[in-house]
């Protein structure tokens, strides 16, 4: 019996499929329900009941996930410490975005792990979507924390983690005509001066935000290029542009600078904050970040 089996079992337990359960955890169907089959070989009993038409937990299945389901987290979290405890000493490379944000919500991270975790050296770099994923694909760095959509289409989806999901808006500072309305479309910004990332920074983000704009029939008359989000806030707050993407990017939002809520377009979609790394064996460390 094994971690894996009793996470992937609890999964199953909660979405009664092996299909969803296996799309959950970014692994085939085939290996949930071996996993699971090993686990009920392990035990002695079945944990669900299948046949054409039912897919069901079991009496001795339910017993079980209503007690794992209550513990697994935390028993999960305390093997991974342990391990780094004993762990030989090590330094790992964290790749943080440089945004206000982003950082003031890794800082607490920061001092808890290197309080917890003396015999591991944690070093960090701040830098753009670009120097993250660059880093992530040339392994200059052991982790990153970045947006889903930030990273190359190849990295796999089992290495990563979720730290908070961003949802898409239409940014508008206090001072621009259009922050009294109630509403606002991506059609009604033909006029505007768009503010977007220079393609050093995101040239997939810049490049999705000007093809929407297209597919509703028109390309933006003046747009305004920025390579640092600081600068391109004060310009928001200054009423001099707007901006589509995510409210994580900006200190001022909901307050000086208005959100407009917006459903994901044809290419530019929402996104996560995530943690991500490369190899199989930093998934530890990854998740001890995540937990602290």
């Amino acid at each position: 019996m094994t971690l894996t089996q009793i996470k992937y079992f609890i999964t199953a337990a909660e979405t009664l499929s092996f299909t969803k359960a296996a799309s959950r955890l970014f692994v085939s169907q085939q290996v949930v329900s071996r996993q699971i089959q090993l686990l009920e070989k392990d035990l002695g009993f079945l944990l669900f009941e299948r046949n054409n038409k039912t897919f069901m937990l079991t009496d001795s299945g339910k017993l079980l996930y209503s007690l794992w389901s209550r513990h697994f987290k935390e028993t999960e979290q305390t093997v991974n410490e342990a391990l780094l405890l004993n762990h030989k000493k090590r330094c790992i490379r964290v790749g943080i975005l440089e945004i206000s944000n982003v950082i003031d919500m890794i800082l607490p991270k920061i001092k808890l792990l290197n309080e917890r975790f003396p015999n591991i050296s944690w070093d960090y770099y701040l830098g753009n979507f670009a120097e993250i994923e660059h880093a992530v694909d040339t392994s200059s760095i052991d982790l990153a924390v970045t947006l889903s959509t930030e990273l190359s289409k190849k990295h796999p989806k089992d290495q990563e983690l979720f730290l908070q999901p961003l949802k898409l808006g239409i940014f508008v500072g206090s001072s621009h005509p259009l922050y009294h309305q109630e509403s606002l479309s991506i059609k009604e910004l033909e006029e505007e001066t768009f503010f977007l990332f220079s393609e050093d920074i995101s040239y997939d983000a810049t490049n999705k935000v000007l093809t929407d704009c297209k597919q509703h029939g028109y390309y933006p008359k003046n747009i305004k290029y920025f390579s640092n989000i600081n600068q391109m806030e004060f310009a928001l707050l200054s009423g001099k542009g707007v901006f589509i993407g995510y409210d994580i990017f900006f200190r001022s939002a909901g307050i000086n600078l208005k959100k407009f809520p917006l459903q994901p377009l044809e290419t530019l979609e929402e996104s996560d904050l995530i943690v991500a790394w490369r190899y199989p064996e930093l998934k530890m460390f990854a998740q001890v970040f995540f937990d602290a």
